[in-house]
């Protein structure tokens, strides 16, 4: 019994004095947040909007390559149509030979933007990359600057990206249309 009351005893006193080390850590966490010079908060702050940029970009960097591997497929069955249209010889081929021809020009051109668009976006990523890891000292006025400069670059890139893509569905729409 005696063992019993010690055990309770010990356990009442380490859950009390576990719950003011909590306190105490609590409390120390927010005095030491609120201690930090404006320029570390604003250096925190922007390093976590260029990470949040970055993951933006990888993802969009992935879709791109999914998108460019359907269109290498694509590519490379027009390819071999092309090429049997051509071991067949018939001049009565000469139609969907042209049109496999704009076809597979049309992917090259798309694939060819895809490509710049990748690698636009890796170099802006290798940007952020550096501005992460630069040294926290650097001035936050200079990060704002790079991460406003960022933003536009890849606002300019998504817009490119966009007009592309709707040129080249005008381009295949209108070259069925012709054909007709």
């Amino acid at each position: 019994m005696l063992l019993s009351n010690k055990f309770t005893i010990h356990a009442e006193a380490t859950k009390e004095f576990s719950e003011r080390t909590e306190v105490h850590i609590s409390c120390l966490f927010i005095y030491l947040w609120c201690q930090l010079p404006q320029r570390s908060v604003d250096a925190i702050a922007i390093k976590q909007q260029l990470l949040s940029q970055y993951d933006m970009l990888q993802s969009r960097i992935k879709d791109l390559k999914e998108a460019a591997e359907k269109e290498v497929w694509m590519l490379a069955r027009m390819c071999q149509l092309e090429n049997k249209i051509y071991a067949v010889g018939e001049p009565s081929y000469r139609a969907r030979k042209s049109k496999v021809k704009r076809v597979r020009e049309g992917l090259e051109n798309s694939l060819k933007g895809r490509i710049e668009l990748i690698d636009s976006y890796a170099r802006i990523s290798s940007m952020i990359e550096i501005e992460v890891e630069m040294d926290s000292d650097v001035l936050a006025a200079e990060a704002v600057t790079s991460v406003e400069s960022i933003s536009e670059q890849i606002q300019q890139i998504m817009e490119i990206e966009n007009l592309e893509e709707a040129c080249f569905l005008h381009s295949s729409i209108f070259s069925l249309l012709t054909q007709n």
